[in-house]
């Protein structure tokens, strides 16, 4: 039995909320509703301080809206041109440094039309094989030892393998030092 009143008194609950809403729809004061005032834009204020493209002041910005949108006569006002930079004394400038005064070759391998060299340029080692460049030097051929590097604006240069002996040259020992030699181990 509670179970119905409780379930009767939501139902009277629901159905004077819903007469409370239908009154106040209805109801003649509530529909008349007035527009506001419209107000006029400010663009002299909105875009006081404004960054605007192309050298654009805030005070054109009025002019620039009044063009049609999609004119092709419609454009950026032209940038005055920029101020002439000072003049630098010229001094002469250094022959540009050329790689190969401190090139050494530390390694050659030839096969007919195969070949490549290693070049120590700058502390590093650095593999060219024929027709390859580096610094603007084109390897064109190996020799045995040597190598021919060409340049566009400099005369061809041409490296040797030089063999470095950390040890000098030892005349060979006569009979007489060979026998105090201990015999080596095999």
């Amino acid at each position: 039995m509670k179970q119905r009143s409780a379930l009767a008194g939501l139902w009277m609950v629901n159905a004077a909320l819903a007469l409370a809403l239908l009154a106040w729809w209805l109801w003649p004061r509530a529909a008349q509703w007035q527009p506001p005032a419209p107000i006029a834009p400010d663009y002299a204020s909105a875009l006081q301080d404004a960054a605007l493209p192309g050298h654009l002041n805030a005070s054109d910005y009025t002019e620039v809206v009044k063009a049609p949108l999609f004119e092709t006569s419609r454009q950026w006002p032209d940038a005055p041109p920029p101020p002439a930079p000072p003049e630098a004394p010229k001094t002469p400038q250094p022959a540009p440094k050329d790689v190969l005064d401190e090139a050494r070759v530390l390694g050659v391998y030839d096969q007919g039309s195969e070949g490549a060299v290693i070049l120590e340029i700058e502390g590093k080692a650095r593999r060219l094989r024929l027709g390859e460049s580096v610094e603007g030097w084109t390897l064109r051929a190996i020799d045995g030892l040597s190598v021919r590097l060409t340049h566009p604006q400099q005369p061809d240069r041409i490296l040797d393998l030089k063999r470095r002996h950390d040890n000098p040259p030892v005349a060979p020992a006569n009979e007489a030092q060979q026998r105090r030699r201990p015999p080596q181990p095999r």
